[in-house]
């Protein structure tokens, strides 16, 4: 069997010349499985803009993980729009540690739901801080995607008065979930059984 060809960037800080001559080998290559972007300053978003082709094209990726980045605005919008591409391939999307905020967290939710998704089966968003202001907003681009084994929304800053949304999802929208992690929240006994 074909094993997969993971693609990790290997610099933290962005050099255009760098960036360039990355994006212009992966955009060639419709092997690669994994892509991985970790402890980047990904604030403008030129990666993503430049590696258009690549998530357009590539129909065999299946997992990206954008892990412990700087997050900004720019960022938020290039990489929903890339995203698009990849829809029907993807089936794991981890966003862990980029601090982004719930905003930003609806918008890749959002674009990534444009297109319905038959294959995403696992999401991981612990540790960006969403808050309950916007998380009515990222459960609604969760339910389009009812065919989610995995949930992580740890570390997210959700309170107990924001369980009662999640669990209508759980049982309206998400029936094959399998795993739902929500640790290191501030959600209290009755919190708890809502969602259970």
């Amino acid at each position: 069997p074909r094993l997969p060809l993971n693609v990790h960037p290997p610099f933290r800080d962005i050099n255009n010349d760098a960036i360039e001559s990355f994006c212009g080998g992966v955009n060639h290559n419709r092997s690669i499985e994994k892509i991985q972007f970790e402890r980047m300053d990904l604030s403008g978003g030129e990666i993503f803009q430049l590696l258009g082709p690549f998530f357009e094209n590539n129909h065999n990726l299946s997992e990206i993980e954008v892990e412990w980045c700087i997050f900004g605005p720019g960022c938020a919008r290039r990489f929903s729009l890339a995203l698009i591409g990849c829809n029907k391939s993807l089936k794991r999307f981890n966003l862990d540690g980029n601090q982004m905020g719930g905003l930003s967290v609806h918008l890749q939710l959002k674009k990534l739901g444009l297109r319905r998704n038959a294959s995403l089966t696992s999401v991981v968003l612990m540790h960006n801080q969403m808050g309950d202001e916007h998380l009515v907003e990222v459960l609604e681009a969760l339910s389009t995607h009812p065919q989610l084994y995995t949930l992580v929304l740890e570390g997210m800053n959700i309170r107990t008065n924001e369980c009662d949304a999640l669990a209508d999802l759980l049982n309206t929208t998400m029936t094959e979930l399998v795993a739902l992690h929500l640790g290191n929240n501030i959600i209290d006994d009755e919190g708890v059984d809502a969602v259970a």
